[in-house]
């Protein structure tokens, strides 16, 4: 059900980036909703750590950070963020 009433506002490997939409979004009273994967292993259904390791991976792809927002609010957070 998470899925039917939110809309993906960001999709990064950047921490600034993620840090600076949440807080475009708090300021603007814009509820959200954060989900961090971490590549580097620590779930094997959601690394690819397994399958080829993680030597030479930069560090800053290691985790992927997604914000999203309620249905209702999308277009409101697309345009603070432009």
């Amino acid at each position: 059900m998470f899925f039917i009433s939110k809309k993906e506002v960001l999709n990064t490997f950047s921490f600034d980036k993620f840090i600076s939409v949440k807080n475009i979004l708090v300021q603007n009273n814009v509820d959200y909703f954060t989900k961090v994967v971490d590549q580097s292993g620590a779930n094997p259904f959601e690394s690819t750590r397994m399958r080829g390791g993680s030597f030479g991976i930069k560090q800053d792809w290691v985790k992927q950070y997604y914000i999203y927002v309620n249905k209702k609010d999308y277009a409101k957070a697309l345009s603070l963020l432009r």
